[in-house]
């Protein structure tokens, strides 16, 4: 057999062999396609798990107010990113959707929901440059990232409560309540009253944060509101207590007169604490008079050096000793005072009474009127500042570290495929070996 019939007689043979193969193929092409959808199914199914068990929703929620950028609160305690979610929260969450958790654990579900800060990238390198240098620079975010593999309906109603929650316990009210009228007061206790509403309303006003704010639609500001408040105690206030000061005048005299004994019985008391102490202080002056005195200083030699050394301790027990003194006279000069009013304390007459209840109509009218007008300012003020102190920035968005589905479906398609080849082969390769050892 010469080169070419040799050439052409395995060149035959390895047609036969293909289409041999090709026949045994198309024989068992239903074992093909079955293990072929089979396993291109459970891939994808497989890879749909897979991706799910990978996947996280996040959403980003953002703080707004003042007080956020010194770590705090709006009450002015400390914040922190732990308590964006409260327990509370979270065990509501759970407690409404069990069944529908990925986990079954509270102390799982509690877990699976991470908050992270975001800081922006030109503080990250001030924060890196500070550290580098051996500095400490405190920052807190003021957007945080919230993730969880639980489903997006469940990271919406945990955000969502969590921002209700937020505001309900944070968001300030400043809302004052009007002077109302003063029944069963006796004059003296009435102004203590109106003092005291003034001082609380003079810390509503007076704040950092308030100071510089002037409302465009109610045409006024706070530092006014303070300047009117300031002017009624001045004027008003004051001529209504020196009024009834001056004339003695009193609903009640002897309770009055009963105030007046107890108040002087207890200054009396603390004159006599100072007057002892006075005595205890002038007898240590006397026993401890500082003395000039001769010190030989080593090296000069045989030169004695007279120094006048000054006492420090004396000079202190001076000091004391005169504040002492000047307490007793105080308390020498309120007793006086508080005497003289006792002896001039008498029923106001109709025509008195007529004047005084007029002044204080006039106090309470004005002081209702900057009251009503603080409340709507007020109400502006917290609108304008802490409407939005927090918010979802970002909706909830699903971030998947699995592989693409189509990948599943090719790696699926080529391994149930060769599978049913496989089968197909091993089929055949059974049915011939039967016939060969049957016969």
């Amino acid at each position: 057999m010469n080169q070419i019939e040799e050439r052409k007689y395995y060149e035959d043979d390895d047609e036969i062999d293909l289409m041999e193969l090709i026949r045994t193929l198309g024989k068992h092409k239903g074992i093909i396609l079955i293990s072929t959808v089979l396993v291109t199914l459970l891939s994808v199914v497989g890879g749909y798990l897979y991706n799910r068990a990978n996947t996280v929703n996040s959403m980003i929620i953002s703080f707004n107010y003042p007080e956020i950028e010194n770590g705090k609160n709006p009450d002015g305690s400390v914040f922190f990113k732990e308590n964006i979610i409260p327990l509370n929260v979270i065990n509501k969450v759970y407690t409404n959707n069990k069944g529908r958790l990925n986990t079954e654990e509270f102390a799982d579900f509690k877990n699976s929901v991470k908050i992270e800060g975001i800081i922006p990238e030109a503080t990250g390198t001030r924060i890196e440059s500070a550290l580098k240098k051996g500095e400490s620079l405190a920052y807190t975010p003021t957007q945080y990232k919230i993730n969880t593999k639980e489903n997006k309906e469940i990271l919406e109603e945990l955000s969502t409560d969590s921002i209700e929650e937020f505001i309900n316990k944070y968001k300030p009210n400043y809302a004052v309540a009007e002077v109302e009228e003063f029944k069963n007061y006796d004059y003296d206790n009435i102004y203590t009253l109106l003092n005291d509403r003034i001082a609380l309303l003079k810390s509503n006003i007076n704040s950092e944060t308030k100071k510089n704010y002037i409302s465009n639609k109610l045409g006024y500001s706070f530092n006014e509101l303070l300047v009117k408040l300031e002017s009624l105690e001045r004027v008003e206030l004051q001529d209504y207590y020196s009024y009834f000061t001056v004339h003695g005048l009193s609903l009640n005299k002897i309770m009055r007169e009963t105030r007046y004994d107890s108040e002087i019985r207890e200054i009396k008391l603390e004159k006599e604490k100072l007057q002892a102490k006075a005595q205890i202080i002038k007898t240590m002056l006397e026993q401890y008079k500082p003395t000039n005195r001769n010190i030989v200083v080593p090296n000069v030699g045989e030169f004695g050096i007279k120094i006048n050394t000054e006492n420090e301790y004396y000079t202190n027990l001076i000091n004391e000793y005169l504040n002492v003194n000047s307490q007793i006279k105080d308390k020498e000069f309120t007793i006086k005072k508080l005497q003289e009013e006792k002896e001039i304390v008498n029923y106001p007459s109709e025509n008195q009474k007529k004047v005084i209840d007029q002044k204080l109509n006039v106090i309470t009218t004005k002081l209702n009127g900057i009251i009503n007008e603080l409340n709507k300012i007020n109400e502006e003020y917290v609108n304008a500042k802490y409407s939005d102190m927090i918010k979802i920035v970002s909706p909830v968005t699903e971030i998947k570290t699995g592989k693409p589905v189509v990948l599943f479906l090719a790696i699926g398609i080529v391994l149930g495929g060769m599978l049913g080849i496989f089968l197909a082969f091993m089929k055949e390769f059974a049915k011939n070996y039967k016939a060969k050892y049957s016969k």
